[in-house]
């Protein structure tokens, strides 16, 4: 088969089928002579598709005769198409398979004949329109020229195509002859196209659709019985010098609500191209005005319409007595002499009626950061600010206002009151532990006495989100976010990596960390070091002083890097101040770390304490710096509270020198030194939490607490989850034949973690309990009794580590202490066989099936865990954990194990708090088979992509199940 005819339609495979068809290259002729040259006619030039055009091959001479192919001539045949077409064998036809184009040649005996076309066209389907332009000025005379063309289902022009079609009626402009101007509603085709014309109306502004209907053929071509009619539009705008509209210009959006201030109007009529219409004098109405009112700005006279002279009127709006509304200015019945204009627009402006400047309207409220971690510890400064109209700060203001509750942290403020001096209050949120949740955070109920207020006040809020602690980030926290710049001032920096919280007390090695500073600040006080490298111990914060830069005010960037870890750039601003009005104390809860602890030897590494900070701030609440040098007084009510407290001095951020009491302490604020740090250590317990006060040789006074009244004495060394209990101890699990590590935490008499190294531990297998396994391998020695503990040390975190194995199914008891300390915490261990010991995490569905298949689309916001699952498991209303051992079978109702569940991100997935998940760390107890082991509430808050981590914290091996969920 000749390879022209292997891809062809079926109607090509049919033909090839019939008999005694011979390939064209097998036809023979003699050669031509060299004078002559190949010409080629075709019976018809234009036809349909999947029809069958005839062609014949001559030589013609130079004189133009023609004569036929001599015998023996070699002849081969060419047809081009995108589509394709195909030669008849030995019939000189070629059948046509689609509409188009078709080139057809010949070459006899080498020379190559010139190509014929042949046109073939489909059934009619649709009328394309399409006009000359899009736009026709509304004069009434301008023409368009509309194309209409006949076309087949490929949109290729039927160009036999001869008839008539029906104009439809236009809104605007008018069909027209062109050389007559006579109107017409019809339009002749004539090879497949036909031309007409669009007259303009003289409604600018507007526009026609021009569509065809009732497609007749005169011609033989043939028709679909539905044609599509295509269409085309026609806008119509304004002439120059038309009017279509009136823009308005005030001078001033705003005018202060004191009866007699005026704000000028200009009324501008424009053209439909949004240009004066220099040429309009004319009359228009005013819109009434419901809170001011019209004047003439010349003489003050009341007006109700304006004239226009060249296309401009000008008038006045004289404001009222009541601010904090507003007037919506407009004109109407534009007219030209006696002749009213029509489809004019008329621009709208609003003006607003303001209190008088330093008139209180309403309170702003502002966060340094919407986002806190809800570690219990973070806080946010939140400033509230009494504005005028204007937004600015009422400085006459002195008052109070009402703080709304919160439902997940605390303030700082005695109850709810928040007081306002020179119209400025600031208060603090300190976080809760609960990640994933919001406080709103309202002011009401402002007031000053002697002050008569609007009684339309507008209270701004602000939100502040908790998030979970995340386990690989390093939190960047600063002493103030605001440094003076009239001379280099300190500003302490914490750096933290998260300890392990209390699901997992796993020790880590110290991170190599790099800080880096943008902006106007150092490291070194009298340098421009940018850069320097540290090391931050998990659970112990970092400080880093950085200094101001005299005279550089703007943006101060901090960024920590370190390898596996993330962190969020950390601003602060650097800004000059005023003159002193306050005196702000701050506090930082921190830990000895290694330098600390070489600056004061008594204390070790691990010992927590408070370090305070002092600095004046000016009237706006701005670090400022005394003029000359002001001493400070330190006293504290630690009398009043049944303790004692410490006093140190500061270096580095640590404490320094020998234990002072706080009449020892000489402190005094300095141009140089603007800002001075002291440490407080409590030693005791104290009945109610102790409070420090300081006060300055100007008067001013600021105080803070900052720690809590426990004594924070190691009394427990606890496993993860374990229940202060000597009675009802906490149980593990673990697999006969296999070697578990667990870790110890110490805590104090609270139940608070205790970060101190060097405490020692004493840990045994506890023989007396009934039944007990006696084979246990506690790290390599069955030897260890109460008579002759294992003894273990702590890391700087408060921690130690055990290994612990055992062959035998059954229970065995490990009992832990503290040298010194009375009371004992024990741990019981169940050793099951492997085929019922947990080591698998199934997710599944209230009706019944493993929810494995999750779906494929995205979750939607607002949208519950469950909800979603159940799109591809229908009947699921809640999940739950079922627990499989390590041949795949599900374990004993009667198993129980506890679980923790987290999200990468609360922010987009957001675990709510639940009765049996523990709200602080979304820990719980799922015991197989039951209702209690259903997930706790999951929502998706907001768009982006977060993954959730159930793991089970009973098992060593801590078998987990891990699944991204995107949301939009």
């Amino acid at each position: 088969m000749p390879k022209a005819l292997r891809h062809t339609s079926l109607a090509l495979i049919a033909l090839l089928t019939l008999p005694n068809l011979v390939p064209l290259t097998a036809m023979a002729a003699t050669k031509a002579k060299s004078s002559t040259i190949p010409v080629i006619t075709v019976s018809n030039s234009v036809t349909k598709v999947n029809s069958i055009i005839h062609f014949q091959v001559a030589l013609r001479n130079n004189n133009g005769h023609t004569t036929s192919l001599p015998s023996g001539a070699t002849v081969t045949y060419h047809i081009t198409h995108p589509t394709g077409a195909f030669l008849i064998p030995s019939t000189q036809s070629v059948m046509i398979t689609s509409p188009g184009v078709y080139e057809l040649s010949a070459t006899v005996n080498g020379m190559t004949s010139k190509a014929v076309s042949i046109t073939a066209n489909d059934v009619v389907t649709g009328v394309q329109l399409s006009a000359d332009q899009p736009f026709l000025t509304a004069d009434g005379k301008q023409l368009d020229k509309i194309t209409a063309t006949v076309v087949d289902a490929s949109l290729q022009k039927i160009a036999n195509f001869s008839g008539t079609a029906v104009l439809s009626p236009l809104a605007h402009g008018s069909y027209v002859n062109p050389k007559t101007g006579a109107a017409i509603s019809t339009v002749a085709f004539s090879k497949g196209q036909a031309t007409f014309y669009v007259q303009a109306g003289t409604s600018g502004g507007t526009n026609d659709t021009i569509l065809l209907s009732n497609l007749t053929a005169t011609s033989r071509t043939p028709m679909s019985s539905v044609i599509n009619y295509g269409s085309t539009s026609i806008s119509y705008i304004y002439s120059t010098n038309q009017p279509a509209g009136v823009t308005l210009s005030l001078q001033s959006p705003t005018l202060s609500a004191n009866g007699t201030a005026v704000d000028t109007v200009k009324a501008t009529v424009i053209n439909g191209y949004g240009q004066p219409v220099t040429t309009f004098n004319g009359v228009a109405s005013l819109s009434p005005i419901k809170n001011g009112s019209y004047v003439d700005p010349t003489s003050g006279q009341a007006l109700t319409s304006v004239t226009f002279h060249n296309g401009i009127a000008t008038f006045a709006i004289k404001a009222g007595t009541v601010g904090g509304v507003n007037d919506s200015v407009s004109l109407f019945g534009l007219t030209q002499g006696a002749f009213p204009l029509t489809n004019i627009s008329y621009q709208t402006s609003s003006i607003n009626y303001v209190w008088a400047s330093g008139q209180p309207v309403g309170v702003e409220l502002a966060a340094t950061s919407p986002t806190i971690v809800a570690d219990g510890e973070q806080t946010d400064t939140l400033t509230a600010t009494v504005v005028d109209a204007y937004g600015q700060p009422v400085t006459s203001f002195q008052g109070t206002a009402t703080l709304s509750s919160l439902k997940y942290g605390t303030y700082n403020t005695t109850g709810n009151s928040l007081t306002f001096v020179h119209g400025v209050a600031t208060f603090t949120v300190q976080a809760g532990t609960i990640g994933g949740v919001s406080d709103q955070i309202v002011l009401s109920n402002l007031a000053s006495p002697g002050m008569t207020l609007p009684s339309n006040l507008t209270y701004g809020s602000t939100t502040i989100t908790y998030t979970w602690l995340p386990t690989n980030a390093i939190l960047l926290a600063s002493a103030t976010k605001t440094v003076n710049t009239t001379a280099s001032t300190e500003d302490m920096i914490t750096a933290t990596v998260p300890s392990a919280t209390s699901s997992s007390f796993l020790w880590s090695t110290p991170i190599e960390t790099t800080f880096t500073i943008t902006g106007p600040a150092s490291f070194a006080q009298g340098t421009s070091q940018s850069t320097i490298q540290a090391y931050i111990l998990p659970g112990i914060p970092t400080k880093l002083p950085i200094y101001s830069l005299p005279n550089q005010t703007g943006q101060i960037t901090l960024q920590a890097a370190a390898t596996g870890y993330v962190t969020s750039p950390l601003t602060i601003t650097a800004q000059a101040s005023g003159a002193p009005s306050g005196l702000s104390v701050f506090t930082t809860a921190s830990t000895i770390n290694a330098q600390g602890n070489a600056q004061e030897p008594s204390l070790s590494v691990g010992t927590p304490f408070t370090l305070y900070n002092v600095q004046l701030t000016d009237q706006a609440g701005n670090p400022t710096v005394p003029t000359n040098s002001d001493p400070l007084t330190v006293t504290d009510n630690s009398a009043s509270t049944g303790g004692t407290l410490t006093y140190y001095a500061v270096a580095n951020g640590q404490p320094t020198g020998p234990a002072l009491s706080n009449t020892e302490l000489s402190l005094s604020l300095t141009q140089n030194q603007p800002n001075v740090q002291f440490a407080v250590i409590n030693n005791t317990s104290h009945s109610t939490n102790p409070t420090v006060s300081v006060t300055d040789s100007l008067g001013y006074h600021g105080t803070a607490a900052g720690y809590t009244a426990s004594s924070g004495t190691a009394e427990y060394a606890l496993f993860p989850l374990q229940v202060l209990s000597t009675t009802s101890p906490s149980t593990e699990m673990m697999q006969a034949g296999q070697t578990a590590t667990y870790t110890l935490q110490v805590t104090d008499g609270a139940d608070h973690p205790v970060a101190s190294a060097g405490q020692a531990v004493d840990l045994y297998l506890d023989t007396s309990v009934k039944n007990a396994l006696t084979n246990v391998t506690i790290n390599g020695s069955t030897s260890y009794t109460a008579n002759n503990p294992l003894v273990l040390t702590t890391n700087p975190a408060g921690q130690v580590t055990f290994t612990a194995t055992t062959p035998t199914v059954g229970q065995f008891s490990i009992d832990t202490t503290i040298p010194g300390s009375l009371t004992t915490s024990k741990q019981v261990f169940t050793v099951v066989a492997a085929a019922n010991y947990p080591s698998q995490l199934l997710l599944a569905g209230s009706s019944g099936g493993l929810s494995a298949n999750w779906p494929t689309t995205a979750m939607q916001v607002g949208q519950t865990l469950p909800s979603y699952v159940a799109s591809i498991n229908p009947g699921i209303t809640q999940l739950y954990v079922n627990l499989e051992n390590n041949t795949g079978n599900f374990l004993p109702s009667s198993t129980q194990d506890t679980l923790a569940i987290t999200t990468s991100n609360p922010n987009i997935l957001a675990i709510a708090p639940d009765q049996n998940w523990q709200a602080t760390n979304s820990v719980g107890t799922v015991v197989e088979g039951a209702a209690s082991n259903a997930l706790p509430t999951i929502t998706a808050e907001n768009s982006g992509t977060a993954t959730l981590t159930i793991t089970d914290l009973s098992n060593p091996s801590q078998p987990q199940i891990l699944e991204t969920v995107t949301v939009e």
